[in-house]
């Protein structure tokens, strides 16, 4: 197995747990909002943190994609 392959799929999925455990909290917040729970200004500020943490997870995956992608299409056959 290539280890920078693996390094790779390593980061891919980290990413992608970052990604999915900030919708799970934005999620959560959303439904005790739903339940009843006041939302104060506070709780927006922090909603919109997690999402714009969720949208830069997103971004820096796409970013890492094509670096890698430029990084392969140098090294010489």
């Amino acid at each position: 197995m290539d280890p920078n392959r693996s390094a790779k799929d390593l980061l891919e999925k980290y990413q992608d747990y970052l990604k999915l455990k900030s919708r799970v909290e934005i999620l959560q917040h959303s439904e005790r909002h739903l339940l009843g729970d006041p939302l104060e200004e506070s709780d927006a500020a922090l909603n919109q943190s997690l999402w714009g943490a969720s949208s830069s997870a997103e971004h820096h995956q796409q970013q890492q994609q094509q670096g890698m992608s430029s990084y392969q299409a140098n090294i010489p056959s």
